[in-house]
């Protein structure tokens, strides 16, 4: 589901930013942005992939989803930590996956459970459980809740874009 504000957005940034518009123009046709998945997977998914490369962490989720099955919250708290060890999350990844899997069993959270909250409420809420930082849970407002204006200030490819190296 593409969010309501992207044709706008589109339209805003082609007739305001030269740039933007030959981006926007050379990618007609693309899917955009929409939402992936539950939170719950958006975020163990984020877990996964913390400081390994794109390949590594498709590899551990793949043995992930074929040990925890169904993949939620419940089954993943039932799971031994050495079950999740031999999936590739090292010590560290299985408390923050387990913390991740106690938040969502804990305040029985659904699709609508975001609905009312503030961006703010929702980075306070999603970084007080241990492992996920603020990049993450600004990352899971852009991409899993669809939120307009949320601006990642210490998002490395966007500090690049903007700051350049000389």
């Amino acid at each position: 589901m593409q969010p309501d504000y992207w044709k706008k957005a589109q339209r805003e940034l082609s007739r305001n930013c030269p740039t933007m518009k030959k981006l926007i123009a050379g990618y007609k046709g693309e899917r955009g942005l929409s939402a992936r998945g539950d939170g719950f997977y958006t975020l163990l998914r984020a877990i996964a992939g913390q400081q390994i490369s794109v390949k590594a962490a498709d590899a551990v989720w793949r043995k992930l989803e074929k040990s925890v099955v169904p993949l939620t919250p419940q089954s993943l708290l039932r799971k031994r930590d050495a079950s999740l060890r031999k999936c590739g999350f090292s010590a560290q990844k299985v408390l923050y996956a387990k913390n991740v899997a106690k938040f969502f069993a804990g305040n029985h959270v659904d699709a609508g459970y975001w609905a009312a909250r503030t961006d703010e409420e929702i980075i306070k809420e999603l970084t007080s459980i241990k492992g996920i930082g603020t990049w993450t849970a600004e990352m899971f407002l852009i991409f899993h809740l669809l939120r307009p204006d949320v601006l990642p200030l210490k998002d490395l490819g966007l500090v690049k874009a903007i700051d350049p190296p000389l």
